[in-house]
């Protein structure tokens, strides 16, 4: 019954001083809402990039040529870092008749010089790419037309753009329509049918591009080789041992003048890369802003002490009816305590609010992590008592009489 008072006591405190209350806690939410923004979207970003990785049904791997991983003492005066075997119309054939691969995603990549409506050069990527895998790329056109299936079966002389693609070759004539207009690639005169905006570009090193069929870009540059090969499994069990067979074949097939060898891109590793990056960037930036949350609780301190010296006599009434050294210091505690859960639950409040609208920004996928919540409230309970002890030890040590004298 005791304690029960001394609760009241605390949250009667906490309402008769409202505005001191306010100030305190608002700190409080600011230092919460920070970390808790901060670790959140560390692993909504990891998620993001994890993602990108095993493609959008997550069981998809890539094949990358390594010049260095030949066998024998090759040097690095044999190794061209700048050839790699081309990928025939001979390896497609024999990889698609494996059991164990779904698909080939088969795309070109390659850096081209177009003219600007200024006359100006404007660098950027052309990649050619099969309609069964333009899927998933994750574009959305916002002007003029898709890429059609007569498109990429004839190889017509259509592309797509990336937004700032076109307005790099547009310059200062904003208001001029690029939908439509031929421009020279490489000698060959391409349509541009539309023009897009990534929704999946956290991996993008250059954000001037140029979509077109792979077969108007073989037209392009001559050439029925293909760069770049992702295999799809039939299931993500599979990816492996179908990574594994389709570098068989290649390496097979590749030429004694390539040195280098044909390998499965690790995965595995790459994500714990990406891991380890954002863990300590997280960690890194949360620690800063968790200087915040500790000048929170030094206020949480100060503002316990004034209220120790504010209520004195309270304090030396309550003990001269019986109030125990241990009930005087619970009661403070209690109310130092109910100070920084009320900061945290509206911190937590305002973080996931804040977490809702920055995955919708960015479209990411939104995570809610129980273990944070909990985490969260379970430090602001150590900072309560942590930052109330001082103050209460003080009130519980006052003596009666003393309390009596005190102006």
């Amino acid at each position: 019954m005791k304690a029960l008072e001394s609760i009241r006591f605390a949250v009667k405190s906490i309402i008769n001083h409202k505005l001191r209350s306010i100030l305190t806690i608002v700190g409080l939410i600011v230092g919460v809402a920070s970390i808790i923004i901060i670790v959140t979207m560390g692993q909504m970003a990891e998620a993001s990039l994890k993602s990108q990785f095993a493609g959008p049904d997550g069981n998809i791997v890539s094949i990358n040529y390594n010049p260095f991983a030949g066998e024998g003492d090759t040097s690095l005066i044999d190794v061209n870092v700048n050839e790699s075997p081309k990928i025939s119309e001979t390896d497609i054939i024999e990889i698609r008749k494996s059991e164990k691969v779904k698909n080939l995603i088969l795309s070109n990549t390659n850096t081209i010089k177009l003219q600007g409506q200024q006359n100006e050069i404007v660098q950027a990527d052309l990649l050619g790419i099969e309609e069964t895998s333009f899927n998933n790329k994750g574009v959305e056109v916002i002007k003029g037309k898709n890429l059609t299936p007569f498109d990429f079966q004839f190889g017509k002389s259509s592309a797509i753009i990336s937004e700032e693609l076109e307005s790099e070759l547009l310059g200062n004539k904003v208001k001029q329509e690029i939908i439509g207009s031929i421009i020279n690639v490489n000698g060959y005169p391409v349509e541009i049918a539309g023009v897009y905006k990534e929704t999946n570009n956290a991996l993008s090193l250059n954000s001037n591009k140029m979509i077109v069929s792979l077969q108007l870009y073989q037209n392009i540059f001559k050439s029925s080789s293909i760069d770049t090969i992702e295999v799809e499994a039939f299931s993500v069990e599979d990816m492996e041992s179908a990574g594994k067979e389709v570098v068989n074949i290649l390496n097979k097939n590749k030429g004694e003048q390539f040195t280098g060898q044909f390998e499965v891109l690790n995965l595995e590793e790459m994500k714990k890369g990406v891991s380890a990056l954002t863990n300590t960037l997280t960690l890194l930036i949360g620690g800063i802003a968790s200087i915040s949350l500790f000048v929170a609780g030094i206020g949480v301190m100060n503002i316990m002490l004034i209220s120790v010296t504010e209520r004195t006599k309270e304090i030396g009434i309550r003990k001269a009816l019986g109030a125990t050294r241990g009930l005087i210091l619970f009661q403070f505690l209690i109310e130092s305590i109910m100070l920084t859960l009320l900061g945290g639950i509206l911190g937590i409040i305002l973080a996931y609010g804040s977490i809702s609208v920055i995955a919708l920004i960015f479209d990411w996928k939104v995570v809610f992590s129980p273990i944070i919540i909990i985490a969260a409230l379970s430090f602001l309970v150590i900072l309560g008592i942590i930052f109330g002890i001082i103050p209460a030890n003080k009130a519980a040590k006052l003596k009666p009489v003393e309390a009596f004298r005190f102006e």
